[in-house]
């Protein structure tokens, strides 16, 4: 496979995925050929393939949602400290919310990771939240107890989400639609003409729709709870004056794996004093 552009362990991949579905060696031929021939149009090895490894889960992976990244997997990391550094409330049920599902994956590992942590998500895509479930249904055949804690709801980002939910989740976690029109523009074309522009860019700036996670998320997050929104480096300024406008407090950025600026996190507005009373 000389001038795939794959790595070896890619080929590797390649091979095992065919070689698991192939019913002999023609079909396993057969199957080869359109691979290649997939690749070489420029299509992701990951859409290829059908799956990929998210963390601890291996999930369905097509162009009906993004692609999951590396630097996303940090995202269920900065959940799980949050939720571990809350000791007051080790001892209380504890409720997650996703805005924005894709593949889904980022709730079923949190899920996963987090023994009793009940999960919402939602999705506006009716394409993409049909994967998110199919992955939802893969999970619970080798783990019913994380896909119990999991529920997924179709809708427009909190619309969905059960009232009965205000000021009683902990962490609110999205990665949202965020590149600009111009970033967009100038994506790779792996990114721009294969996977969904729907859940790349929200156009202008890219920061509407994280304006609306974060005006939104603040009649659901309990005092102390958390927002987490993933970002593009150079929204960090902007999404940051937006944040403390709404009210929220200690408002920080972490950076992902080759030290940009990637996930915002910020405190919960405080109550109001009519809401407290």
């Amino acid at each position: 496979m000389k001038g795939s552009g794959l790595r070896t362990v890619e080929i590797q991949w390649l091979l095992q995925s065919i070689q698991s579905v192939a019913k002999d060696q023609l079909s396993f031929e057969l199957k080869l050929i359109e691979a290649l021939e997939r690749l070489e149009f420029g299509e992701p090895l990951q859409y290829v393939l059908g799956s990929w490894q998210f963390r601890n889960l291996e999930v369905h992976v097509d162009r009906r949602a993004l692609i999951p990244r590396a630097e996303t997997e940090l995202i269920v990391d900065i959940v799980n400290d949050l939720l571990r550094a809350e000791r007051s409330y080790e001892h209380c049920p504890r409720t997650v919310v996703e805005i924005g599902l894709g593949t889904g994956v980022i709730s079923l590992a949190i899920a996963q990771e987090n023994p009793s942590i009940q999960v919402f998500g939602t999705e506006v895509d009716a394409a993409a939240f049909s994967l998110a479930q199919e992955n939802l249904e893969v999970i619970s055949c080798g783990n019913g107890t994380v896909t119990d804690r999991v529920t997924f709801l179709l809708g427009s980002l909190f619309e969905p989400i059960p009232i009965g939910l205000e000021r009683g989740v902990d962490v609110v976690v999205s990665n949202p639609p965020y590149l600009s029109e111009e970033l967009y523009q100038s994506a790779e074309p792996k990114v721009r003409d294969f996977e969904p522009e729907l859940a790349l860019t929200p156009g202008g700036d890219g920061l509407g729709v994280l304006a609306l996670i974060a005006r939104d998320a603040v009649p659901f997050l309990r005092v102390g709870a958390s927002l987490i929104l993933e970002h593009s480096p150079e929204q960090r300024a902007p999404l940051a004056k937006i944040l403390e406008m709404l009210g929220y407090e200690g408002v920080r950025c972490i950076k992902d794996l080759v030290g940009r600026d990637r996930f915002t996190v910020a405190v919960a507005p405080k109550r109001r004093a009519k809401e407290a009373g």
